[in-house]
This record gives C-alpha cells, structure tokens and sequence, in this order.
C-alpha cells in the first residue's frame, strides 16, 4: 500500500437529476459553475454511460441515463485536489498520523491555460443511443 494511503478515503457525491429532452438530448452544466459541460461517450458498447467535462472549472461528471431514457443523474467526479486536501486534513488527525509518511511540500499550483473555443467540443448536446449497437 502507498504511504499516504494507509487508510480508505471517503467522498461525498453531489447528485443532480437531469430530464431528457423529447428528442433525447441532454445539456448538463457544471454542478461547481454551471458552466455547460462537453460530453464524452467513452465506452461504444454503453452509450448510457457518459463523461462531462467542464472547460472552465476542470471539473469532471459521470452521466448515467437511466435505461427508460426519460432521465438521467449527474454525478461530480472528486479529482486531484480533493485527494491532496482530504490527505493534508487526515496527517492532522492525531489517530491518523503517519510517522513514516514522507513530508513533502505541496506543489504549487500553476493557473491553467484557458482553453481555446477551438479546443472546446462543438457537439455540445448529445442523444443517448437506445441500445448498444451502433447505427
């Protein structure tokens, strides 16, 4: 097991309901900044498994449509800074404290490059397939 990780991390999810359109589209937004979010389908075979991303924030969103299609729920994603804060408050926890953790200072945070409209996906709204297989 990694040092920092000697014992399980808990997160809280942050769940919004969304309603399908009649023509079964969907535009999420950012649950941090309301920002509309870019849909991903990673996995071909499962078109209602679905990735947000937020171009403004970084924030990450797991879509899963429910297999009537008449609703789906939107998820938010912990990342990166999640994991370093719940770590630095658990190294305060006297019952928590790691003698053997290595004590490294955090890495500073360098402001990220906005992304460019380019950069950004056009297809902003996206019709959840009824099935797996593709047209």
């Amino acid at each position: 097991m990694h040092p920092l990780f000697k014992h399980p991390l808990s997160i809280r999810w942050n769940v919004t309901v969304l309603e399908v359109a009649p023509d079964g589209c969907i535009s999420p937004l950012c649950q941090k900044c309301q920002t509309e979010l870019d849909i991903q389908q990673p996995q071909a075979h499962d078109p209602n498994e679905l990735l947000g991303t937020c171009g403004e924030c970084g924030c990450w969103h797991l879509i899963q449509v429910a297999p009537s299609g008449a609703e789906a729920l939107l998820f938010n994603l912990p990342g990166v800074d999640f994991i370093r804060e719940t770590l630095a408050k658990a190294s305060k926890e006297p019952s928590r404290k790691s003698p053997t953790a290595p004590k490294s200072p955090a890495a500073p945070k360098s402001p990220a490059a906005p992304k460019s409209p380019a950069a950004r996906s056009p297809k902003r709204r996206v019709k959840p397939r009824s099935n797996g297989k593709s047209s």
